[in-house]
């Protein structure tokens, strides 16, 4: 897997799979991600996301 950036920042770069929750309101999403066909749950504020989509996020 060649997900990582820098020592400093880790990039994910996936499909999304399912959207396990999604608040209209403010944008929190529970995705869960195949990231080299394996399983990766992502939460947070990521977007206008839906399944199918590709992605990328970067962690510090």
């Amino acid at each position: 897997m060649n997900n990582t950036l820098s020592d400093d920042v880790i990039r994910i770069k996936g499909t999304v799979e399912d959207i396990q929750y999604k608040n209209p309101d403010n944008g929190y999403i529970v995705a869960l991600l195949d990231v080299d066909n394996e399983p990766v749950t992502a939460v947070g504020e990521l977007g206008l996301i839906d399944v199918g989509e590709s992605v990328i996020s970067l962690m510090p």
